[in-house]
């Protein structure tokens, strides 16, 4: 994976809610999909970058569902808590 000259972090938007009292519950849907665009607003690029993203392999294979395309909400909550992790480590 090559580096990219944007770092992934986004704004609250795709954060994670508050753990839930009942471990029972998740708060994010597994069928929610970030389309590129709204993904390009929530991590501050131009859509260009996310297409650079997907080509480079930073970004996971998006998902088609009933003609949508996008990256399923969980994943990418997923992916930044990885970037997140690393750059705790290099820190």
């Amino acid at each position: 994976m090559s580096k990219s000259k944007h770092k992934l972090t986004t704004r609250s938007a795709l954060k994670p809610a508050a753990p839930s009292p009942d471990p029972q519950i998740k708060h994010t849907s597994r069928l929610k999909l970030i389309r590129e665009h709204r993904l390009a607003r929530l991590f501050d690029v131009d859509p260009s970058t996310i297409w650079r993203w997907k080509r480079d392999g930073t970004l996971p294979p998006p998902v088609r569902i009933g003609g949508i395309v996008g990256w399923p909400e969980h994943q990418l909550l997923d992916l930044l808590a990885q970037h997140q992790t690393s750059e705790e480590r290099e820190a």
